[in-house]
């Protein structure tokens, strides 16, 4: 793997960590009636799990 393109990666790790840690802060913090388990899934879960696979895919 060149230096390069695991720079790269590092970065974009830490910016899907970032984008995680908002999305949760922002849909499941508060009382237990403002916990948006549905929107957790579509706004962080759903772009990382795909983001990352076409990387690995690519990868590959």
């Amino acid at each position: 793997m060149k230096k390069n393109n695991s720079r790269k990666v590092k970065i974009w790790g830490l910016v899907s960590v970032i984008w995680f840690l908002i999305v949760y802060a922002a849909t499941m913090t508060g009382s237990s009636y403002s916990k948006d388990t549905a929107a957790f899934i579509w706004l962080a879960l759903i772009p990382l799990a795909i983001g990352w696979g076409i990387y690995f895919i690519k990868k590959n």
